[in-house]
């Protein structure tokens, strides 16, 4: 019966008080039963349809901050919007921290650089030239906090010349001859 039909509401149609007059104006002019004042075939006789339009309003919670009526929806979207601000800032003091931290590693990478450069300087001055044995050990050894802090602290070029060859014995660098 109803296999082809589809209802979209467009067709649809609600008496309101003026089409309600009109309606008892063409029924006088029909030679039919007289419709009764007293009941309606269709909705209630009850409802006044202008009483919906007067009825009170539902209590809307007032924002004290600046006096303007807040709804559910908008208390909603504060909020979310507050959390995600809350939020926004936490990632941001992480992602400062992370950068912060990155910084001050490449700092400590630069000054040990310089630190060992300073070393290497030394060592060349105080008679350790590239070529040799004394100046390979002493890179190795300026890897070490430790052992740079020690040879930039002694007082003369002969100290840290010496120091470098006990160093160098002690890995047993030198061939028997070159002592």
């Amino acid at each position: 019966m109803f296999h082809e039909v589809a209802v979209d509401g467009t067709s649809a149609y609600v008496p309101g008080p003026e089409d309600d007059t009109e309606a008892n104006d063409d029924d006088d002019d029909e030679d039919g039963s007289p419709m009764s004042t007293s009941t309606r075939k269709r909705g209630a006789s009850s409802v006044d349809f202008r009483s919906t339009a007067s009825s009170p309003l539902k209590k809307i919670k007032m924002n004290m901050e600046n006096g303007k009526t807040e709804g559910p929806f908008l208390r909603t979207l504060k909020e979310i919007t507050t959390r995600m601000d809350k939020e926004a800032e936490t990632s941001n003091t992480i992602l400062q921290a992370i950068v912060d931290q990155g910084k001050e590693k490449a700092k400590r990478s630069e000054e040990r650089k310089v630190a060992v450069a300073t070393c290497q300087q030394l060592a060349i001055e105080c008679g350790a030239a590239e070529e040799s044995i004394e100046y390979f050990v002493a890179c190795d050894l300026f890897k070490d906090k430790h052992n740079r802090f020690v040879f930039q602290n002694m007082k003369t070029p002969q100290a840290r010349l010496i120091w470098l060859k006990r160093w160098c014995k002690a890995k047993k660098m030198y061939d028997e001859d070159e002592s």
